[in-house]
């Protein structure tokens, strides 16, 4: 996921829901700062965000994702938030509405952000018994795997029979296969 900039989910635990659905809870940072826990149960109802700063108050000016403004008295860290994500630029809509720019909504922001940290840490925890590796061309998180563990004999493999081939395991790449800043 780009424009993950200064924030980053940690600490992210899945687990099953009362009535099955999956449920994924971690918290927020802005830079080394904890600002938020968050709760999201994907069943398409609004995402549970816990503000550590709830004194303070701020205007906050956010866009829906198809480009209605709102503005509403929040806390201080919800407001930056909300303008880091009103600051990325629309992209063109990748479903319902072809031909329709998509604004990033702040919920839409964080529940990428604890997918992201989700899928990182599963992606680890596969990485410790097999190799991942994607070769150039690639989709966007399509990553192939060996099934040996990573070793000096197993990366010479990869690399002579997929020329140009990027590893997971050297820290390098999110599971999207961007690099981390």
């Amino acid at each position: 996921m780009k424009n993950k900039g200064q924030y980053r989910c940690d600490r992210v635990v899945s687990f099953e829901g009362r009535e099955g659905e999956p449920l994924l809870q971690g918290n927020l940072y802005r830079g080394k700062t904890r600002i938020a826990f968050v709760s999201d149960d994907s069943h398409g109802g609004p995402m549970r965000i816990n503000w550590l700063d709830r004194e303070t108050k701020a205007e906050v000016k956010t866009r829906s994702l198809f480009g209605e403004e709102r503005t509403y008295q929040g806390t201080f860290e919800e407001a930056l938030l909300a303008k880091h994500c009103y600051e990325i630029p629309p992209t063109p809509s990748a479903h319902l509405n072809l031909g329709k720019l998509e604004y990033t909504d702040p919920e839409i922001f964080l529940g990428n952000l604890l997918n992201l940290a989700a899928e990182t840490k599963r992606f680890k925890r596969m990485a410790k018994t097999r190799l991942l590796f994607r070769q150039p061309g690639d989709e966007r998180g399509a990553w192939r795997s060996l099934n040996r563990p990573d070793s000096p004999e197993s990366r010479s493999y990869v690399t002579q029979k997929y020329a140009g081939a990027v590893f997971f395991c050297d820290g390098k790449h999110d599971p999207d296969g961007d690099p981390i800043e």
